[in-house]
């Protein structure tokens, strides 16, 4: 009989472990002549010093100290003695999208209520994690591994998703710290431009061309194109996101809201001061977008801007006029990459001369696609 209470004692045990362990309480309960308990050691997390998470979000203003406080999220799932592969579940049940930050430079992360380890050393405990963190991301929107992400249309409430590529499967209580290591999910676009040397007419003293908006599409209006939606799997240790369920159509644009210098009339260009270039866009305005193979279709390109002409001898504008350039562009938009488009200018029309393409912290290669051709 003494045998048989034993055993229905740590049954129990396992049972009231699993309850009460995730609301972070820790449990001592002593069950005939032995004693059964939860791990005295918490759940805690690192992470990995590596150039992803330096700029898991958008850009170079929004950093990772930025992100120490907003945090990261995380879905763990405690499968007892299964491997992940054999119990996974339909939701996580142990820690359900828990914020982790950090208010130490990095040096240690806190969230709470804080978990336990099993104490079972046969117990595991599964981890996936992905950043910047979504306190809206609901019950339904994981399956599994899995989280629904949506691409915000207007530039300024976009964000980055990056997942943790490292493995943090199976673990158990002798585990120091769950290590993650994050990967940018999206690419990124933004725009160069630089005006010719030689642009100055013999008959005016000065031309000034102010670009208005830049709109990337597809089609002649530019009017759709790209993923607005998809299921990025948190379960992939590869450097390449794991999308399913893409979907949508929409364009993308960028106003002089987010041109560098935030100028409410637009982005100017002289011949006299605008020979090198220049960045257009804020480095927390780039357009984020889904992984999408553009290679054999093209996106369209569309940039606004007005021409103002001053006479040799009067210093007003005696003419001026607006218009619109164009062209296809044909790139295959890989995760984790920045591509940035080079305009160029003689101050009457608009070119395109190069697409450079890099990790988003390293030196990659380059594309050079035709030139913009201008509406008329």
């Amino acid at each position: 009989y003494k045998l048989i209470i034993m055993a229905m004692c740590k049954d129990i045990l396992r049972v009231m472990w699993r309850v009460l362990t995730l609301s972070g309480i820790l449990l001592f309960i002593s069950c005939e002549n032995g004693v059964e308990e939860a791990s005295s050691s918490y759940v805690s997390f690192e992470i990995a010093n590596s150039q992803d998470w330096n700029e898991v979000t958008k850009g170079q203003e929004l950093n990772n100290v930025t992100l120490r406080s907003s945090g990261f999220g995380v879905l763990a799932y405690y499968t007892e003695d299964d491997d992940w592969s054999q119990a996974a579940f339909a939701t996580p049940n142990f820690m359900n999208n828990t914020r982790v930050t950090s208010s130490n430079s990095g040096k240690s992360w806190q969230y709470a209520p804080l978990k336990y380890w099993p104490h079972n050393q046969k117990d595991k405990v599964t981890f996936f994690a992905y950043a910047p963190y979504n306190g809206n991301l609901a019950v339904s929107d994981v399956s599994g591994s899995k989280v629904d992400f949506e691409i915000a249309q207007d530039v300024d409430n976009q964000k980055d998703i990056s997942w943790s590529n490292s493995s943090t499967m199976n673990l158990n209580k002798n585990v120091n710290a769950v290590n993650f290591t994050f990967r940018h999910a999206l690419a990124r676009i933004g725009f160069a431009v630089k005006a010719s040397a030689d642009a100055v007419s013999p008959l005016r003293e000065e031309i000034t061309m102010t670009i208005k908006k830049v709109t990337i599409g597809y089609g002649a209006g530019a009017t759709g194109g790209f993923y607005t939606s998809g299921t990025l799997d948190l379960n992939n240790t590869t450097n390449t996101p794991a999308w399913s369920s893409i979907s949508g159509s929409t364009s993308f644009s960028l106003d002089p809201a987010n041109f560098v210098g935030n100028g409410s009339s637009g982005f100017a260009l002289t011949s006299e001061n605008s020979s090198e270039t220049q960045r257009l866009n804020r480095d927390d305005a780039y357009i984020m977008v889904l992984p999408q193979d553009f290679s054999s279709n093209g996106f369209r390109l569309f940039v606004e801007y007005e021409v103002s002409l001053l006479s040799k001898n009067q210093s007003v504008d005696y003419h001026t006029y607006t218009n619109r350039g164009f062209a296809d562009v044909k790139l295959n938009l890989e995760a984790n990459k920045t591509y940035i488009i080079y305009i160029n200018t003689d101050l009457k029309s608009i070119s395109i001369d190069d697409i450079s393409i890099t990790q988003w912290d390293e030196d990659g290669g380059s594309v050079v696609i035709p030139g913009i051709v201008p509406e008329i």
